[in-house]
């Protein structure tokens, strides 16, 4: 099986990269890697197909997700501090980007 992981850089993300990937998945991984810790970043297995896409980039998505059986939606901005001041920009990532 193909599978995509937006958001697989992330803290769930990457631990299920890791668990597909070791029971045989093709795993693909969109994320933007802008707050991707690099202890997630070092966890994450090679065989991962790692691209930096913005899930708000449509056109970009779209050459990739035919590829793939299956699609695990995992991106998000998660701060909620930062979503009061910068509502926008979660708007767009967390609501948008799902569309």
């Amino acid at each position: 099986m193909r599978a995509l992981v937006t958001g697989g850089a992330g803290f769930i993300g990457g631990h299920l990269v890791e668990r597909l990937v070791k029971q045989d998945w093709d795993v693909m991984v969109f994320d933007s890697f802008e707050r991707a810790s690099p202890e997630t970043l070092k966890t994450l297995p090679s065989e991962a197909e790692l691209r930096r896409i913005d899930i708000r980039d449509l056109k970009s998505m779209k050459r990739y997700v035919d590829d793939v059986d299956v699609i695990f939606h995992l991106a998000a901005l998660t701060d909620v501090v930062e979503s009061e001041v910068k509502k926008d920009e979660y708007w767009n990532v967390n609501v948008m980007g799902t569309e």
